[in-house]
């Protein structure tokens, strides 16, 4: 459908954007791409399209990172974040791209850029702590951890139990503990 939307207006870029959006989902790599190039480039004429430029910039970073392609993922994202410096979503996977290409002080001051656009963004937690753990950095690492139970894409439902989460405050000797 986004195909023969594109067909039938060449020059708008929401078509391929989605349809890039359906192809990254497929893992269909170089199609996505070049469906996101064609986007850009369509959006990149209008300045009313600017955010959805930045969308297409972030998109095709992210995807370019999950393929081990991370310092190219990483000018993509650095012209997202030119086109739209407050978006959490950049900062987020701009520091996963840095993350892959170990700059790691680099991914943490982007982390930090994205939670102090919008604090408590679980994504941007969750890639704060795991960052921390990785650099030995296990108190905070462990404290920001937590954010891992907002994160989607790790817990799409949320189980909730009669007894009362464990804080590690309480002793458990002679106690019954439930892991999950």
């Amino acid at each position: 459908s986004f195909e023969r939307a594109a067909r039938s207006a060449p020059d708008v870029g929401s078509p391929m954007f989605n349809l890039g959006l359906v192809l990254q989902d497929e893992r269909d790599w170089s199609g996505a791409l070049a469906a996101y190039r064609v986007a850009a480039s369509l959006f990149g004429r209008d300045t009313a399209d600017f955010s959805y430029l930045a969308d297409t910039l972030r998109n095709q970073g992210i995807l370019l990172t999950t393929i081990g392609r991370s310092r190219e993922g990483r000018t993509l994202l650095e012209q997202a974040l030119a086109v739209d410096p407050g978006a959490v979503l950049s900062w987020n996977n701009y520091g996963n791209a840095l993350k892959e290409s170990r700059a790691l002080a680099q991914a943490g001051g982007a982390y930090a850029r994205a939670l102090l656009i919008a604090p408590g963004h679980a994504e941007a937690e969750w890639n704060a702590a795991r960052l921390a753990l990785l650099t030995g950095h296990l108190e905070r690492g462990f404290a920001l951890y937590e954010s891992r139970w907002r994160v989607r894409e790790l817990f799409p439902t949320t189980r909730s139990f009669a007894a009362a989460r464990y804080q590690g405050l309480e002793p458990v000797a002679g106690r019954h503990v439930f892991l999950y």
